[in-house]
């Protein structure tokens, strides 16, 4: 079933993309409580995925704490990953609906008000517990229900 037509989300995207200054203040809050859970983990992750990257916000705030090592954002408009690549990170385009990793890859997930706009999110958490090494780490923030009521 399709609740989400993935290529209208795409071409919005792309569109935010080209104002980078708008509408930005929630996506860095959530990314700074994102990674503000890593400083009570003991441990580093040397490879990890931001799903949904934007502009990077995960990687901006990541600075701080430094727990991620190498991040690679992904996002489903191409524009908008290439506007992340400016924090240094590596950067593609990708579907988070179709994850095109091999299994067993990365140390840490992340995922910063993405993953509400996917149509199938149990096969889209399946994918991402097998992109996982057995001790990996999953992390993400998202919109539910009853949120944003007042609007």
């Amino acid at each position: 079933m399709q609740i989400f037509d993935r290529r209208i989300l795409r071409l919005r995207r792309t569109r935010i993309a080209k104002k980078p200054d708008t509408c930005n203040f929630l996506f860095f809050e959530t990314a700074r409580r994102l990674t503000e859970r890593l400083e009570e983990i003991k441990r580093t992750f040397p490879v990890s995925l931001d799903l949904g990257c934007r502009f990077g916000e995960v990687a901006a705030s990541n600075k701080s704490v430094n727990k991620l090592k190498l991040i690679i954002q992904s996002d489903l408009s191409p524009e908008m990953a290439q506007k992340a690549f400016k924090n240094g990170n590596l950067t593609m385009a990708c579907d988070e609906e179709y994850l095109p990793f091999k299994f067993e890859t990365f140390d840490a997930v992340t995922s910063n008000l993405s993953l509400h706009w996917v149509n199938d999110l149990p096969g889209t958490f399946s994918q991402i517990c097998k992109i996982l090494k057995k001790d990996g780490l999953f992390l993400a923030s998202m919109f539910g229900a009853g949120t944003l009521i007042e609007l």
